[in-house]
């Protein structure tokens, strides 16, 4: 994951550190939506079609996206967050199954998730991963002052009944807490006191050889109950090996933005003038319906008679593991940008596409290989064992 801070944002974050603004609403488990006390700012630029949208990312141009599906949350961070381009991140943080991605209610949460309330809770929990750039803290510290949040149902200290621990995680070092109680603190931008019995609370702080990390989860006990092994599958896989690691003869590439996982180059075909690419898409939140994506891609290419070439397209559903991907295969003249934000040509002739839509909980990645058609036929089986690998972790 590849993320990145503004200087003036990493002076915003310094200031909030002493309080390490890890605290939720005074409406604990509320889910969705905004106080006015995290109310987002306006956008700088349309979501669709400015710099950092969602066409951009994609390599498109404007015109070839259909309209989003009104249902899905706009992807990538807060109108008015932080942009983390240029920060490398060593974690993967994926959906588990069951859990409603969020869109991130202000610039210090990396991903934020709903987790639904078991029968008999009124409330659903919360599950945030937040990152402070350089300034957040030693784990110890956290661990304290999150401790010093929680109560016994009697209001004594939770200091002798929090279970402290820590591990290795893959190449990392993970400390946690798991308490249950009283979740007793001050929100830290209203000052108002949140007193919510009934509340398991489980913390954790990955540490990085760069920096640390902090994923805070709380809600209803039978509710954590229910997703405890979830969320203890959330940090043993943000901690594992890359999902989407480069096959050999790959070449790695640094992300051209936020949006994309991971990017890779594919070395030309003996006989074409280019190499091919094959990128993977991410956008928190949604980015329109499986068959919007399907329609968008082969809407980037025409036949030899500039007609569309819909009905010659492959489309293929393929059950890997628990997960339904579909794959596209197109061939033509491309009629898409190949990089953000350049002008599409006319028509680019001879190209071929292999995509993928890989269902991640209620989120998706998007891959993309792209080329000469030479090119992606000497890449094809790499990039479909890529894309079965990814899709079966």
């Amino acid at each position: 994951m590849r993320l990145a801070t503004t200087a003036a944002t990493f002076g915003a974050l310094a200031l909030a550190l002493s309080l390490v603004a890890c605290d939720d609403s005074p409406k604990v488990y509320q889910t969705g939506g905004s106080s006015a006390a995290t109310a987002e700012k306006p956008a700088a630029s349309h979501p669709e079609t400015g710099p950092g949208s969602m066409r951009e990312a994609m390599g498109d141009k404007p015109s070839a996206l259909p309209p989003r599906d009104p249902a899905a949350a706009m992807p990538g961070r807060p109108s008015g967050g932080s942009d983390f381009s240029g920060v490398h991140i060593p974690l993967e943080f994926e959906t588990p199954a069951g859990w409603v991605s969020e869109k991130p209610a202000n610039e210090m949460r990396l991903r934020q998730y709903a987790l639904p309330p078991v029968e008999g809770d009124k409330d659903a929990g919360s599950a945030v991963v937040f990152y402070f750039p350089k300034a957040g803290g030693s784990p110890e510290r956290n661990i304290e002052r999150w401790i010093g949040q929680m109560k016994t149902e009697s209001g004594d200290p939770m200091d002798a009944h929090a279970k402290r621990a820590s591990r290795e995680v893959g190449q990392f070092l993970v400390y946690s807490v798991d308490m249950t109680g009283r979740y007793a603190t001050a929100d830290m931008t209203t000052g108002e006191q949140i007193d919510q019995s009934g509340t398991r609370f489980l913390g954790y702080v990955i540490e990085t050889p760069d920096d640390y990390f902090f994923v805070k989860c709380l809600g209803p006990v039978a509710t954590m109950n229910h997703w405890s092994g979830a969320i203890e599958e959330f940090i043993e896989r943000a901690c594992s090996p890359s999902r989407f690691a480069p096959r050999a003869g790959f070449v790695v590439q640094t992300p051209d933005n936020e949006m994309r996982k991971a990017q890779f180059g594919l070395p030309r075909a003996e006989g074409d003038a280019e190499d091919g690419s094959l990128v993977v898409f991410f956008f928190p939140g949604g980015a329109g319906s499986k068959q919007a994506n399907v329609d968008r891609w082969v809407g980037q290419f025409t036949g030899a008679d500039g007609q569309k070439v819909k009905d010659a397209a492959r489309i293929t559903d393929e059950r890997i593991g628990e997960r339904e991907v579909t794959f596209v295969d197109v061939s033509g003249s491309y009629t898409g940008a190949m990089r953000p934000g350049a002008e599409a040509p006319e028509a680019l002739p001879g190209q071929r596409m292999i995509a993928a839509v890989i269902p991640d909980g209620s989120d998706a990645y998007y891959v993309r290989a792209l080329g000469p058609a030479a090119t992606v036929a000497r890449w094809e089986a790499d990039i479909l064992a890529f894309v079965r690998e990814a899709a079966a972790r």
